[in-house]
């Protein structure tokens, strides 16, 4: 079936869409894999959620982001730069068996310091100590998930990554299926179930191809220092889009309660349900190809006319589709139309520079600099908005911060582009 796809879609795709025929490739057969995953995925979402109570679906919704906090110190930005720096290397498992080292290490680390403050970290979140560990646990496969995944992106081999990402999410359903029929379908279970299908995922490539990676003292003294360096500041990067993609999270429940976090977990999951996935797609496809030409502004040019082409046309799909999706999670998770709306509007608007990332993340360590101090200040911004607005309006006062996060990062991006046309048009690193 993915052998099929190239013939029957990306000639269309790539009209309709005005991409080149490179990313339309990569984006049809990834895509397929997003159709599927998601189904499955959500499936097994709803079956938790009309399964549990709203309180435990809640505390679940705390726990993953709480997860993907965990995650960016973990992974230690190796998912982004490892794409990078392989795209500008004739010896690829190279760097890929370099990162390996840096994960590892940053794994031992950071796991370290959140089992040895277990007791302070589980105080600070309002959380009993087995959940912190299911929150660490959950964090250290999702970076080995992203991790595995940037490698498969490294080779361009999209559609074994499809094949990967598809039987994991069928192992999640399947798992889902069995632990309700047995009557054991709890959130420490549904918890479970998905690191272990993580951290599968991340080791896939691993268990495939590593009698090709040799790990020599020269190659890691040639890689282990950028791809740290660069983690370094993509690290601040992950720090500060948590800080107004997750925060939000944290700040709700310690105004309200896990019910409230968990309503908003599904305003927010089902308006990003299509919009997330296809723009983490779109740049996962992106980044190895525009890692790999000098000319980034070619990119820049056609993203920006696919988002003016078609944004309008987005902002109303999601809302009806959001509006849908909220409905099968049934009568515990009610309807509240202005906080639904306003996030829906948030999050497609959101759209505009996260298709813009792969361009600037790809060019130089200006650009990636830049890149990282002026998400520092916008995340700076939204989180003393989140704080203002959600004690005092609470799911309403969510997307103000959301909307400050899309407005600011598009135009600080908007900014460097305008004022760097040259290294658009040629620099490369």
């Amino acid at each position: 079936m993915l052998t099929l796809i190239p013939k029957t879609l990306v000639a269309r795709l790539s009209k309709f869409l005005n991409l080149d025929e490179k990313l339309a490739q990569g984006l049809s057969i990834s895509m397929v894999g997003f159709f599927a995953t998601s189904i499955l995925l959500f499936v097994a979402n709803l079956i938790l959620a009309r399964t549990i109570s709203p309180t435990n679906y809640g505390l679940w919704t705390i726990v993953q982001t709480i997860g993907y906090l965990l995650a960016i110190p973990f992974a230690f930005g190796q998912d982004v730069v490892m794409i990078r720096h392989a795209g500008v290397s004739s010896k690829k498992h190279e760097v890929v068996g370099s990162s390996l080292v840096v994960i590892l290490i940053s794994l031992l680390l950071f796991g370290s310091m959140a089992f040895l403050g277990r007791q302070l970290f589980a105080n600070t979140f309002k959380l009993q100590i087995n959940i912190w560990f299911i929150a660490v646990g959950f964090g250290a496969a999702y970076s080995l998930k992203n991790w595995g995944g940037a490698i498969w992106r490294c080779f361009k081999e999209f559609k074994k990554l499809t094949i990967v990402d598809i039987c994991c999410s069928l192992l999640v359903l399947l798992g889902t299926i069995g632990m309700l029929v047995t009557h054991t379908l709890k959130m420490e279970n549904y918890a479970i179930l998905i690191c272990l299908t993580f951290s599968l995922s991340g080791v896939w490539w691993w268990l495939q191809n590593s009698h090709q990676i040799v790990f020599k003292r020269s190659v890691l003294e040639k890689w282990f220092k950028p791809l740290l360096g660069w983690g370094a500041i993509s690290l601040i990067t992950g720090f500060t889009g948590f800080a107004v993609n997750g925060a939000e999270k944290l700040i709700l429940n310690n105004y309200s309660n896990p019910e409230t976090v968990g309503l908003y977990g599904i305003y927010a999951s089902a308006a990003s349900q299509l919009l997330y996935p296809f723009a983490t797609i779109f740049t996962s496809v992106l980044m190895p190809l525009a890692a790999e030409t000098k000319n980034k502004m070619y990119y820049l040019k056609m993203i920006n006319l696919l988002i003016k082409k078609y944004l309008g046309v987005i902002i109303m799909g999601n809302l009806i589709m959001t509006w849908v999706i909220v409905k099968l999670y049934g009568s515990a998770y009610p309807i509240i139309f202005l906080p639904l709306f306003l996030i829906v509007f948030a999050v497609s608007l959101n759209l505009t520079w996260q298709l813009r990332v792969a361009v600037m993340s790809t060019m130089d360590i200006h650009a990636f600099t830049y890149g990282t101090l002026s998400a520092v200040v916008v995340s700076l911004i939204s989180l003393i908005v989140h704080f203002i607005f959600i004690p005092r309006l609470g799911l309403v006062g969510i997307s103000f911060g959301l909307l400050t996060t899309s407005v600011g990062s598009f135009v600080a991006q908007e900014i460097y582009f305008q004022n760097n046309k040259s290294r658009l048009e040629g620099a490369y690193v």
